[in-house]
């Protein structure tokens, strides 16, 4: 895990004990600093690079020391995606992991010495949320009222279509082109675009690996907009067979999106077969827990005995997200393939929205 930690000029009389703890622990430590008593640091700027942190993705939680604590969770409160609190006692610092899903401890250096500050970061990095829908829906209502329930965030989640952009090894490219042009002497602009129906964020059709079977206007558009729960499967090293999956925190999702190591290879030049994908044995795992949509971060959901599994069972398959933006936890869905007739995949756009 990596432990966004920042302390202000009062705060850092804990610093050498927490970093030492954490790096203890084996996590890696993302120090935002200060190292000295001068010159004075406000905690609200600490707060707001623990923030950057962990919406940029540099950081899985943070860690967070003030005088008492109190302003610094006051201040990282403020941020979208920050759940802080202060904890200077282990039941708060596991209890506000598992029910509260908070993501920042913060700590009083005036308040708690190097021994309780060293347990309460254990007991805090050790908790995991537990996603149990009652959890969720309060966490829900928590982001509503952080939006003054009128506001929605939107994140897409589709990979844009471009010449040159990643495409699965011995799929068609991407051609996009112009057919009438305004500079030419036409009235309007008018382009062509060639691809394969597998290109960037797309939807299996049955008939992908499953000779004979319906095609993408098959597929059940209620199933393709819903609640829907982004699995953090980040430190997951192998592919997701059974074992795996059984590991994640699926809660009782019907929907789950797989974020995976998988995000970091969007940033490669070009497509690779080095990605993490399900087996046959991990998608009949998730078949038996009633999950009807699974969607991954990568051109292909899994092995061919999980795409039979899946499409065989009437499970909607959703390749190629984009989640390297997107944290962890419950969103509501909406993905729309192209309405293609007879068709074995559909490029989709894709959006989660809190």
């Amino acid at each position: 895990m990596r432990v966004a930690v920042a302390f202000d000029h009062r705060g850092i009389a804990l610093r050498e004990r927490l970093l030492a703890e954490i790096q203890a622990l084996g996590h890696e430590v993302v120090d935002l600093g200060a190292d000295a008593p001068s010159p004075r640091v406000d905690y609200p700027d600490k707060a707001a690079d623990v923030a950057h942190a962990l919406t940029s993705g540099a950081a899985d939680r943070g860690i967070l020391v003030c005088s008492s604590g109190v302003g610094a969770a006051i201040a990282a409160c403020k941020f979208d995606g920050v759940r802080a609190s202060v904890c200077h006692d282990v039941y708060t610092a596991h209890q506000g992991v598992e029910h509260d899903d908070m993501n920042v401890l913060c700590l009083g250096s005036e308040i708690v010495g190097g021994e309780l500050a060293g347990e309460l970061a254990r007991t805090f990095l050790a908790a995991a949320f537990d996603g149990g829908e009652r959890y969720r829906r309060r966490l829900e209502k928590i982001q509503s009222i952080e939006s003054n329930g009128s506001r929605r965030i939107v994140h897409d989640i589709s990979v844009p279509i471009r010449p040159g952009m990643h495409v699965y090894s011995g799929n068609p490219g991407v051609t996009l082109s112009r057919h009438e042009s305004i500079a030419d002497g036409a009235h309007a602009n008018v382009s062509r675009l060639d691809l394969g129906v597998h290109s960037g964020t797309h939807v299996d059709g049955a008939l992908h690996f499953i000779d004979g079977a319906a095609g993408t206007e098959a597929l059940p558009l209620e199933t393709l907009v819903g609640p829907v729960l982004v699995v953090d499967a980040t430190g997951v090293e192998t592919d997701l067979d059974d074992d795996a999956v059984k590991g994640l925190s699926l809660g009782d999702a019907e929907r789950v999106l797989l974020k995976t190591r998988n995000s970091e290879l969007w940033e490669l030049p070009e497509f690779t077969h080095d990605f993490i994908r399900l087996t046959g044995s991990g998608a009949r795992y998730l078949i038996d827990r009633g999950v009807r949509l699974v969607g991954i971060d990568y051109l292909s959901i899994g092995d061919v005995d999980a795409h039979r599994e899946l499409l065989g069972a009437g499970v909607v398959a959703v390749e190629g997200l984009d989640l390297r933006a997107v944290e962890p936890g419950p969103y509501e869905l909406v993905c729309l393939p192209i309405r293609l007739e007879g068709s074995d995949g559909a490029p989709s756009r894709a959006i989660l929205m809190r």
